[in-house]
């Protein structure tokens, strides 16, 4: 099981922009989205840093051995932990506990897929199955549809906008 800590002395990366995911993401055929269960959860802190977690209840004090959402550099630790697991695989990105999975055939496609499987496994960090999709011919990720035919907008995001009433005075906007 990874540490949460040693994404700290790390130098922290920016998630990936939706611009360097399109780059990447061109010519792709077939996709995978993977998101991994209880996201934060998975990772363990070390003992040593587990005090700045103390909360209070009825029973008395306590602390988190797992990483939670209420530490405030929570996700920029759970971004590069999960970068770091699948860097070096090529085909594969992640922005948070999301990763994506895209070939320009079947066999890269898979190629990727298993190499990631085999990283997770690893690691010790599992899949939240009925929130992946597998060996899609699109997928929306991060509000951008992927697919063989390039790139377009969520169709759902669009909607919201479409079936808005109009705005009627400033404060509204």
């Amino acid at each position: 099981m990874r540490q949460a800590n040693k994404a700290l002395s790390r130098e922290q990366h920016l998630l990936p922009t939706i611009d360097e995911l399109i780059h990447d993401l061109t010519g792709a055929r077939l996709f995978t989205k993977l998101d991994l269960r209880s996201g934060y959860h998975q990772l363990e802190l070390h003992p040593s840093s587990r005090y700045i977690t103390k909360f209070s209840t009825h029973a008395g004090l306590f602390c988190y051995k797992r990483l939670n959402f209420g530490i405030s550099s929570a996700s920029e630790i759970f971004q590069e932990v999960i970068r770091n697991v699948v860097s070096g695989i090529p085909g594969v990105k992640n922005i948070s506990d999301n990763i994506i999975i895209y070939g320009k055939s079947q066999a890269e496609h898979d190629k990727a897929l298993n190499a990631t499987f085999k990283r997770l496994l690893e690691n010790g960090l599992t899949l939240n199955l009925e929130k992946c999709e597998f060996n899609k011919d699109q997928v929306v990720f991060f509000g951008v549809t992927f697919s063989k035919e390039g790139i377009s907008p969520d169709p759902k995001k669009v909607s919201i906008f479409k079936d808005m009433s109009p705005l009627k005075n400033v404060p509204e906007l």
